[in-house]
């Protein structure tokens, strides 16, 4: 199966068991098909289509098995062809030209290009083990060609690529090395920022003019997920526990916006603070379909958007620079780039959606507003009503049913149309045609797991081990003890911090991952914040032992710790409900309960009802 299912003109799926050939795209999820054995004309939602089981799967080359020699050249590969990525017409001659460029061949180019474009994977431009492979330039060859063209391109001289050529050819002759060819010199120079470049050479202010941020519009926001921007906020309210309702303290939300048209792409909600998880979480949520969130969370709504992002444009926070989100956009073709600092407006679509949005929470009971001059004498852990589960579908909702549908002065129009203008275009219009329908990633399990937190066990005969705990499964038998060079060999594992009660082990020889369950199936399913607690309680009490049968008795003893306090203590009800949030997909329903009428005012004269924890704010009315 390919990364991406493409809803393609001419594309064959299977429809209700019937296979089918799209004609024609008729909206951001609906398609119109003919039916390939009657010819009958019928028209679907994306969800309903399937890619035909005997479609034949490709080879594989898993990013997390290339050895280093293998993604160096695979992004070097990348690099060059990723200017004709963008075209669609005279490609043949883009290759040549660009083969003049690099000094590639303009064979291999077309060769890499269609290996890349069938998955967009940058794995598949891996070189194949079988056959040969480019000799890679010297260490010390790389190294003087990264300090002229630091010491002498990049300079204000302006020195041209001939003079620097000449001097880095010299150069090695003089090191008795063999030098470069002007080819790859070029190539290594057109591979750099052109903004950093251009900084260099013509200073900061061209540099400005050239390639930043013009006021209304994002550089490189053309068309449907070309640049989406990530990032967190806490949000202003105080939430309360599913089962005592009392204060637990305030969530943070992490949101993803497309630029283009400004549709809210993803969101996670959590009791935790930003990490890179957060951030892969939110990535995820933004990549994959929605209507299984939608379900779940009750909602009768449409969210039309998924599909890879060409750019991610982040803060310089240090979670969007950790290497699991890192590696996992540079395997799916994913460019990121960061805020440049002191420039706000470069953040300023994501900043204000998160500010529209959480301002939401000021309507609601238990709002802590954004200072204290707002907040006056409004107690708000008294005030608050709203659940955790409760919270994720308000704002949800509000996201699908109002903020899409609102009109944006920036784009004339609401984010819905625009969108559907990105994908559909315009009737009768010849220069809005829109970009199509955006691909599907076919194995959402695989893109999930490649954004979760990694690291490298040995195997040993009882199995993994990882933070003292134990896990196994018959996927390890042919990896006990397995050496490499001499040194015992280390594996690659993920795991989800929210249920660690479970690893992914990624076998180097299938290139695949495996599910690697606890050694010892009776312990229960724990977070990684349970673990680190149990950790810490272990070394203030300065136990004598501190193995897995000691972690999980003292996580019981914890367990009832928490039953008797939650009645009292905000920070034990708050870990109850991390608890609670983790291991339910569908929270429980709290115990019937009489009316309320919660009075949210501070004055105003506004005032919020809930009923069996059905909240209808202002904005549903």
């Amino acid at each position: 199966m390919p990364a991406t299912i493409d809803y393609k003109i001419g594309g064959v799926f299977s429809l209700n068991g019937r296979e089918a050939t799209i004609t024609s795209i008729i909206d951001v999820d609906r398609v119109l098909l003919q039916l390939n054995e009657s010819g009958e004309i019928v028209t679907a939602a994306t969800s309903e289509l399937r890619v035909p089981p005997d479609s034949e799967p490709p080879k594989t080359r898993a990013f997390d098995g290339l050895t280093e020699g293998e993604l160096s050249e695979a992004r070097r590969r990348y690099a060059a062809i990723e200017p004709l990525l963008a075209v669609t017409r005279g490609k043949t001659e883009a290759c040549k030209k660009r083969a003049e460029e690099t000094g590639y061949g303009a064979r291999s180019l077309q060769r890499w290009l269609r290996a890349y474009t069938n998955r967009r994977l940058l794995s598949d431009l891996a070189p194949d083990r079988g056959g040969k492979r480019k000799s890679r330039l010297h260490k010390k060859v790389e190294a003087i060609i990264k300090d002229f063209i630091n010491r002498r391109y990049l300079t204000k001289q302006k020195l041209t690529q001939k003079k620097v050529i000449a001097e880095i050819r010299q150069a090695c002759k003089a090191a008795r090395l063999k030098p470069p060819s002007a080819n790859t010199i070029r190539s290594r120079i057109k591979d750099m920022s052109a903004a950093l470049v251009t900084k260099r050479r013509h200073g900061a202010k061209k540099a400005r003019d050239d390639h930043a941020y013009v006021k209304g519009r994002f550089p490189g926001a053309v068309r449907p997920l070309s640049v989406v921007q990530i990032d967190h906020t806490k949000l202003d309210i105080e939430i309360v526990d599913d089962v005592y309702r009392q204060p637990i303290g305030r969530p943070w939300i992490t949101l993803a916006i497309d630029v283009y048209s400004r549709m809210i792409t993803g969101m996670y909600l959590s009791l935790e603070a930003p990490s890179a998880f957060s951030v892969g979480m939110c990535i995820r949520n933004s990549v994959l379909r929605k209507e299984t969130d939608l379900g779940r969370l009750g909602i009768d709504a449409e969210w039309p958007v998924w599909g890879l992002m060409d750019k991610l444009h982040f803060d310089n926070g240090k979670d969007f620079h950790s290497e699991t989100v890192l590696k996992g956009c540079e395997e799916y073709g994913i460019d990121v780039d960061y805020r440049l600092v002191k420039r706000p407006e470069f953040g300023g679509h994501i900043e204000r959606a998160i500010g529209t949005i959480g301002r939401k929470t000021h309507e609601l009971p238990g709002t802590t507003f954004s200072n204290i001059v707002m907040k006056g004498v409004y107690d708000s852990e008294k005030n608050a009503a709203i659940t955790f589960s409760k919270l994720e579908k308000i704002l949800t909702e509000y996201i699908v049913s109002v903020y899409h549908q609102t009109h944006h002065s920036g784009i004339d129009m609401s984010p819905l149309q625009k969108w559907r203008e990105g994908i559909v275009g315009v009737l009768g219009s010849t220069k809005k045609l829109g970009r199509g329908m955006i691909p599907e990633i076919a194995d959402p399990d695989r893109f999930s797991i490649d954004f979760l937190p990694h690291d490298t066990r040995s195997v040993r005969s009882e199995g993994i081990v990882w933070d003292r705990i134990w896990y196994f499964d018959e996927c390890l038998k042919d990896w006990v003890n397995a050496k490499k060079g001499g040194q015992t060999q280390e594996f690659l594992v993920r795991r989800d911090p929210r249920d660690i009660s479970k690893i992914y082990f990624f076998d180097p020889e299938l290139k695949t991952y495996f599910e690697v369950p606890y050694r010892y199936n009776d312990h229960p399913s724990i977070s990684l914040w349970e673990l680190k607690a149990v950790k810490k309680r272990l070394q203030d009490e300065k136990a004598a032992e501190r193995d897995e049968d000691a972690i999980f008795a003292t996580l019981e003893k914890i367990e009832i710790e928490i039953e008797e306090e939650v009645r009292v203590t905000k920070k034990t009800r708050r870990q109850a409900q991390r608890r609670k949030t983790i291991t339910e997909s569908s929270p429980e329903q709290p115990r019937e309960r009489p009316k309320l009428v919660v009075d949210n005012s501070s004055g105003t004269g506004e005032k919020f009802e809930l009923t069996d924890d059905v909240l209808t704010p202002r904005w549903r009315e």
